[in-house]
């Protein structure tokens, strides 16, 4: 299992990568696009309560906890994963620590007819943590 980031680590770790930066190129790239966010784990809630968002269009966050998708999380409205589809966006936006697995299976099991859609990390990691991730993935699967 990888190891677990408390929100002021990874509150941190965002403000070394300088990431309002990050947002602010994912907004210029797709102005005009509506956004659906994945994940509404801790790293989603530091990146909802510490940065700006305002440059993207987003329509929803998905989780697969968000169950009929009623509610809102950080004011913006939940959208359960079954229903993804039915969600009109043009992009996903990971919000997940580790995003490789996440767009996996976003690909093979919950969006396979929506091959064109685009799927990337909010987070850009450097080779080093990659490599860190990998290992631990690697390790807990013996």
């Amino acid at each position: 299992m990888i190891p677990t980031k408390t929100y002021e680590e990874l509150k941190a770790w965002l403000e070394e990568k300088k990431f309002q930066k990050r947002i602010d190129s994912l907004a210029k790239q797709y102005k005009g696009k509506k956004v659906l966010l994945y994940g509404a784990g801790i790293l989603a809630s530091v990146i909802a309560d510490n940065y700006n968002l305002s440059g993207l269009d987003i329509a929803g966050i998905a989780d697969k906890r968000f169950i009929g998708g009623e509610g809102t999380f950080h004011n913006f409205k939940e959208v359960d994963v079954s229903s993804m589809s039915d969600c009109k966006f043009d992009v996903i936006i990971l919000a997940t620590y580790n995003s490789y697995d996440v767009k996996a299976f976003l690909k093979e099991h919950v969006l396979p007819e929506l091959k064109k859609v685009k799927i990337e990390p909010f987070v850009n990691k450097n080779c080093k943590e990659k490599f860190s991730e990998f290992l631990t993935k690697t390790y807990n699967s013996l």
